[in-house]
């Protein structure tokens, strides 16, 4: 079975996501502006919710491009919802 490696780049205003193959290949690429806010001078606020489902949705428009379906651990996801 292929492996493959994801990176995710988060910065101020842009959500990168690639996927590279075991010889450090780049196979996909693709990035996403999300919302900022500025509730006082100086201070910038993100929705970590936006940030999160453009990580994902990016990621799994390239993967699924390529034939790879994404699959994320229950325990993550139970670590990223709300209690």
């Amino acid at each position: 079975m292929a492996k493959y490696f994801v990176g995710i780049d988060q910065g101020t205003t842009l959500t990168t996501a690639a996927v590279t193959d075991e010889s450090c290949r780049l196979l996909a690429k693709a990035s996403r502006s999300h919302t900022n806010t500025y509730p006082h001078p100086g201070w910038v606020e993100q929705d970590i919710r936006e940030i999160l489902m453009l990580q994902i949705g990016q990621l799994q428009e390239k993967m699924d491009g390529m034939g790879i379906t994404l699959r994320f651990a229950p325990e993550f996801i139970d670590y990223l919802s709300e209690k």
